[in-house]
């Protein structure tokens, strides 16, 4: 647990130990979030996470190191804001609910997840979802079609 806390261009910070939990008051990322990302649970053995009490300001980068296999919908909490105050800005690049790259694996990013409600909009926290790969998706729906041609 610290207080508020400011990144500052050049500058990095990931939480926890391998992964886990950083507290802090007032949140502000001009510099890089590094994460691990291990599991659904924040914490020990799942995923790093920031749980702030304060404001939250980000304009800086985040990068990720993924140590699981995310399937479809997995739903990571990776910073879990007090109730009172809104998101201000985005991490470079990612825009409110775009679909990102980390480490290989493609996941639709939020600013508005609720944590409390482990939903993906209504809140005021930042979430993960994991999404399928497009190649998984198009080798899917040939699948299907080649099923519907086969049956005529």
């Amino acid at each position: 647990t610290v207080g508020a806390l400011t990144v500052l261009s050049g500058g990095a910070v990931a939480p926890g130990n391998s992964p886990g939990v950083l507290s802090t008051g007032d949140y502000n990322q001009a510099g890089t979030l590094v994460l691990e990302l291990g599991g659904t649970t924040a914490g020990s053995g799942g995923h790093d996470q920031i749980n702030v009490a304060g404001s939250v300001t980000l304009s800086g980068l985040l990068t990720a190191t993924v140590g699981y296999a995310p399937v479809n919908g997995d739903l990571l909490f990776i910073l879990a804001n007090d109730g009172a105050d809104a998101i201000n800005g985005s991490f470079s690049g990612m825009a409110h609910l775009s679909t990102i790259t980390l480490d290989g694996y493609d996941w639709q990013i939020s600013y508005q997840a609720d944590s409390a409600g482990a939903s993906f909009t209504g809140g005021n926290d930042i979430a993960l979802m994991a999404v399928p790969e497009p190649g998984a998706a198009l080798i899917g729906g040939l699948g299907v079609l080649l099923v519907l041609r086969r049956r005529r």
